[in-house]
């Protein structure tokens, strides 16, 4: 696996039909090595404070993305519709019954810009993952991805919602150290700043 990957292969797992499934030790990015002789390489043992220790810009998207598929009921009941597929990048909408959410990703060493036209009505849009307002106009999102990234958007119609666009974290707020798992990995990514999560530079 190419680690610069890890990114927009997490962001379409966190996105697509299905229920996410972490492995152990993939949260900190991780690699095992497979020997005749013993599972100790391929799966190494990590205590509880080396775990603090090991949480990184990883751990911190996964945070983010563990709180975005929670909120989120498109990725819970949304249909799935493709929207754009090359082999170095690929879009896809959930659609809801109010709104949907589309997730694009860019598995290229190079940015790539976007133009995906909609299946459904929409009029505002925002990024979940940067926390900003994305361009919307006549049923069309224009974006570009950096280098082995992804986004996630919320499409829906009517007047900007509360909070659309500003996710910045209250004074204070950390998730710094603390690994990405149940509750308190959800209660972290809600206070968690928005991250720019190109992998591998």
């Amino acid at each position: 696996t190419n680690p610069a990957h890890l990114a927009p292969l997490y962001t379409l797992l966190f996105s697509l039909p299905g229920i996410p499934s972490i492995y152990y030790g993939s949260e900190w990015g991780i690699q095992g090595k497979r020997t005749p002789y013993s599972d100790h390489v391929l799966r190494p043992a990590v205590t509880a404070g080396e775990a603090r220790e090991k949480a990184n810009e990883l751990t911190a998207l996964i945070r983010r993305l563990i709180r975005i598929h929670r909120e989120n009921p498109e990725f819970h009941f949304g249909r799935y519709q493709e929207l754009s597929l090359t082999n170095r990048q690929f879009a896809f909408a959930r659609l809801g019954e109010e709104s949907m959410a589309v997730t694009a990703v860019n598995c290229d060493d190079a940015p790539c810009s976007f133009s995906l036209a909609l299946p459904a009505g929409g009029s505002r849009a925002v990024s979940l993952l940067a926390g900003t307002k994305a361009d919307l106009a006549d049923g069309v999102l224009t974006f570009t991805l950096e280098a082995n990234s992804g986004e996630i958007f919320r499409v829906w119609d009517g007047p900007d919602e509360a909070g659309a666009g500003d996710t910045a974290p209250e004074s204070g707020a950390s998730t710094a150290g603390r690994p990405a798992d149940g509750a308190d990995a959800d209660e972290a990514a809600a206070g968690a700043e928005p991250i720019k999560y190109t992998m591998g530079e």
